[in-house]
């Protein structure tokens, strides 16, 4: 029972944690309830609450940033004055109204007062962007600007909060903001250095107090475009005409008004644009008659609902194309929505609405000729009573169909209907003259309808030139070597029809369902991360950061790399980088409009990876270079590749590449060379990355600085392989021809030396790579694949250098590549047998070679009177490795190098084991075999355990007898 009782209390225990868990949880911003989010997980007011910004959802001890934003319109200042409302004298322009053309940067933030009392907590808020430049900034008295240059970091401190920067208590909480010119223009105050073109770009913030840090905030502002489109007629059905005027441009260029060829509205976004100040030019530029018998009273989003009022304050900033869908309501008093049926050859194909006046007393419609006209069959959307036919000439605008509008009883072009009927437009095809066909394909949305003359057969052309007509297909020229079109936008490349039975200019009949075979065409881009790289084949319309394989984690941002400053011969500078927003369809748009100008396996695009914030990034080039003999240009693997970038932080190492540099030619990579102004330095060791040392050391990222290092080639003519056993021991890259004289000769034709893994370059590495190692055996010489001494060693020589060694070369010229085999010596070692009787202790030597196998002594080897020789230990109490009398034994070269003294000799000294206990050379445990282990430890470990197994059976029965 004590045992249930327990049970009992954990498993309450566990419960009631789960059940604190879940109101903890809901009190966190984990469930914030839909909506947008900023990067402090806070959901933004929209609607008529974006108003005010709640000060009390702010908790008393909150230290945190709010946002971060730029001001530069009339919106973003009520943002900051009317939304979060903070005072226009303190903070603003002392005016309800923005002052044109000036940028400034806001910090709303939060400081508990606890953590603002002592001079140890003194707060400072600390953001970063990669354009500041300026040293110090005395804004006021009460305030200092301190920045460090070398990693783009303003830090703002206070000896106390200045009271013009609060606006009074909310909730019994202070509100808090920072505003900072931004010196954009002219005659205005630039209290960060940041200029009309530099203040765009990543900013980072955090509020520090104490030991206490924030989380911190971060926002971009970026010259991307994007596309806002407000959509009139969202579900499709309606088949009322919307008058729409569109807005004016902005004053100062970031956003533009367009209509395109269905009437559709859409707002082109460059600059700091909130949503809520789009609808509020929308509204301004339009009054409340666009759609007969409804008012338009909101806008729905992905991101929630939106009045349509005329903002003056509030907003959520545009952060990516986007679709705003009006939400109409209907005048039921006065208006009804009347159900529309379309029929095609007696199916019914789409169901609209269309509003009209309606008599109040009669519950009737009445049509006229003014204000409620019945519905034309022109008004139905994508029908279309006229066609084209392929067969005949002038052959666009023939009529296909004839048409009627009756009410639900079929009655034609009836004057009224009941406010609960409907309406019926009716197309028939004449099939006497026409046959339809139908074209299907992967770059149609809906399937294409043709017509034909049924008195004439028509081609796979025909079909082709009218989809061409008709603007259903733009093509450029054909491809003559299979038949294909690409089309224009480049986006699809046309092989035939049906599944390849017919090019697409076949001349043959053809039927009327037919399929026009299509595939996506496509173009290659790169993405780089952390020195490795992959080429990627895109479809065009799906360019995106996900077709990237490599592992990103902890990726900050993509940056796009200008095309044609890679391609060119000039370094690379900071503003060849650009982040890049694969959700852009401008941005994606700008990528395949390059790609359809290059060749199918050029690269239209380079995306590196970048892990850190905007103003801690700095950029590594490593340049393939060219061979100068023969002027062919190395790469990376791919002919287009001929640079890696890396990012980086600011003052930390650079690695480097993960593939390495080729060339077509005979060329071995030695060196990395960087060259600042008429000074090259040299950069080796390529295998250990960044070694430190007095010189040659790879350079650290350095802040607004775009470090190139270019790759240096030594040319060769052959090669020189040497191999121990089937193992590469390294590889001389030489020059052909004479090398008479001694090995010395041969240095001054060595290109470069590759020794395990790393490239050297000149013959710095000869002796290492010429004094192979191997265990247990002593290097003699170097044969070729015959046999014949190339190159000899003789270790015995002490020179002037104090070298152990000699070489001397035995060939005269070099013809082409070659291979040499080292030759070893297998080492000698000795075995002394000690015969172990204390009276008269003798001892016998047998030599032996490493690797070699040799038979141990036999029993006759000592006379012990009255024992018999049982074995040979390596121990003298025969608790060593043991050995039997007459066995084959072998030492290894691994064991050769654990055995041998100072002097590099082996000898291994083996005890006589006798058969009995007397005497000084008896064995007293009589074992042989070198097992040490006492083989009765496992047995009664064995035992111990099945006790106790047995032990706990007992104990379990017991409990379950007592229990029942």
């Amino acid at each position: 029972m004590k045992t249930e009782k327990r049970l009992t209390m954990a498993l309450s225990v566990l419960v009631a944690l789960m059940m604190l868990a879940v109101p903890l949880a809901s009190s966190s911003n984990l469930f914030v309830d839909g909506g947008q989010t900023n990067s402090n997980g806070d959901a933004p007011l929209i609607g008529e609450n974006a108003d005010k910004f709640d000060w009390n959802s702010v908790k008393g001890n909150d230290l945190k940033i709010i946002e971060t934003f730029i001001v530069d319109s009339q919106a973003s200042y009520d943002r900051l004055i009317k939304y979060y409302d903070f005072d226009k004298s303190d903070v603003g322009t002392n005016s309800d109204s923005w002052a044109d053309g000036h940028q400034w940067i806001a910090i709303v933030y939060h400081v508990p007062t606890e953590l603002t009392t002592g001079t140890a907590n003194v707060p400072a808020i600390t953001f970063e962007n990669a354009n500041i430049i300026l040293n110090n900034v005395k804004v006021s008295n009460t305030k200092t600007i301190t920045a460090d240059s070398a990693n783009g970091k303003i830090t703002v401190q206070f000896t106390n909060f200045p009271e013009n920067l609060l606006n009074a208590d909310e909730g019994g909480k202070e509100c808090q903001v920072l505003v900072f010119e931004l010196g954009t223009i002219a005659g205005s105050d630039d209290c960060l250095g940041l200029s009309a073109d530099k203040y765009k770009g990543e900013y980072t913030t955090t509020v520090k107090a104490g030991t206490t840090v924030s989380e911190p905030s971060s926002v971009v502002y970026t010259d991307t475009e994007y596309t806002v489109n407000f959509n009139l007629n969202a579900d499709g059905k309606s088949l009322d005409d919307v008058n729409v005027n569109l807005p004016g441009a902005d004053a100062f260029g970031r956003y533009t008004w367009h209509k395109d060829a269905d009437g559709n509205i859409f707002a082109i976004v460059s600059g700091n644009i909130t949503i809520q100040e789009l609808i509020g030019a929308f509204c301004s530029a339009n009054g409340s008659d666009m759609k007969v018998g409804h008012s338009l009273d909101a806008w729905t989003s992905e991101n929630g609902q939106y009045d349509n009022v005329k903002y003056t304050s509030g907003g959520d900033l545009v952060k990516g194309d986007m679709t705003l869908s009006a939400v109409w309501t209907l005048d039921s008093d006065n208006y009804v929505e009347v159900p529309v049926n379309v029929y095609v050859d007696g199916t019914l194909t789409g169901e609209y609405t269309k509003t009209y006046k309606f008599d109040d007393k009669d519950k009737v419609v009445k049509f006229d000729k003014k204000s409620n006209v019945i519905i034309s069959p022109s008004q139905i959307p994508d029908m279309d009573v006229n066609g084209y036919v392929v067969n005949v000439t002038n052959n666009n605008n023939k009529l296909i169909y004839t048409s009627e509008v009756t009410d639900a009883n079929g009655n034609k072009d009836p004057k009224q209907i009941s406010v609960t009927g409907s309406l019926e437009v009716k197309f028939t095809m004449n099939t006497t003259l026409y046959s339809k066909i139908t074209v299907s394909s992967v770059m149609f949305e809906e399937d294409v309808v043709l017509y034909a003359l049924n008195s004439s057969d028509y081609k796979y052309k025909d079909v082709f030139d009218a989809l061409k007509d008709t603007g259903n297909i733009k093509v450029g020229p054909v491809n003559p070597d299979n038949g294909s079109y690409v089309t224009s936008d480049k986006y699809y490349k046309i092989t035939g029809w049906n599944n390849g039975s017919e090019l697409p200019d076949s001349t043959r009949n053809a039927s009327a369902d037919l399929t026009l075979d299509a595939e996506l065409n496509s173009y290659n881009v790169v993405f780089m991360v952390n020195g490795k790289y992959e080429v990627v084949k895109v479809p065009y319309g799906e360019l995106s950061d996900k077709l990237c394989t490599l592992d990103v984690s902890g990726l900050n941002r993509w940056v796009s790399v200008d095309m044609g400053k890679y391609n060119g011969a000039t370094a690379l500078t900071p503003d060849t980088f650009t982040t890049f927003n694969f959700n852009s369809s401008t941005s994606v748009k700008n990528v395949e409009t390059y790609a359809g100008s290059l060749k199918s396996d050029e690269i239209a695009a380079i995306f590196v990876a970048v892990f850190t914030t905007q103003s801690s990034t700095s950029y590594a080039v490593f340049d393939a270079g060219n061979v100068s003999d023969g002027g062919k240009d190395a790469d990376f693997g791919n002919k287009y590749v001929d640079k890696i970038i890396i990012s980086g932080e600011n003052g930390k190492n650079i690695p480097l590449p993960g593939v390495a540099p080729s060339v077509d030619a005979k060329a071995i990579l030695v060196d990395w060379n960087r060259t600042i102004g008429s000074t090259k330095t040299t950069y080796t060791e390529l295998s250990k990355g960044v070694t430190v040392s007095d010189k040659k050391v790879f350079n650290n990222f350095e802040k607004g600085s775009v470090l190139t290092y270019t790759a240096s080639w030594a040319t060769y003519a052959s090669t020189i392989t040497l191999y121990s056993g089937n193992d590469v021991v390294g590889v001389l890259y030489v020059d052909n021809g004479d090398v008479n004289g001694n090995i010395e000769s041969l240095t001054s034709d060595i290109k470069a030396i590759q020794y395990k893994g790393t490239i050297y370059n000149g013959a710095s590495k000869l002796d290492t790579v010429l004094t192979a190692k191997k265990d247990g055996y002593a290097l003699k010489q170097w044969n070729d694949a015959d046999g014949t001494k190339m190159i000899s060693y003789d270790p015995s020589i002490t020179g002037e250098d104090k070298s152990k060694f000699d070489l001397t070369k035995d060939f005269k010229s070099i013809e082409g590549d070659m291979s040499l085999y080292a030759k070893f010596d297998a080492n000698k070692y000795t075995i002394v047998y000690n015969s172990a009787i204390a009276a008269a202790i003798n001892e016998m030597t047998q030599t032996g070679y490493v690797d070699d196998a040799l038979k141990l002594l036999s029993e006759a080897t000592f006379n012990n009177e009255g024992h018999k020789l049982l074995s040979w230990n390596t121990r003298a109490d025969g608790l060593g490795d043991s050995y039997k009398l007459g066995a084959d034994f072998t030492l290894t070269g691994a064991q050769f190098e654990d055995l041998k003294d100072k002097s590099g000799e082996v000898s291994i000294t083996l005890y006589a084991i006798w058969d009995s206990a007397q005497g000084s050379g008896d064995n007293p445990s009589g074992n042989t075999d070198g097992d040490n282990d006492n083989s009765n430890t496992d047995t009664y470990l064995l035992a111990g355990i099945l006790v106790v197994i047995i032990i706990l059976i007992i104990v379990v029965a017991v409990v379950l007898r007592k229990k029942n």
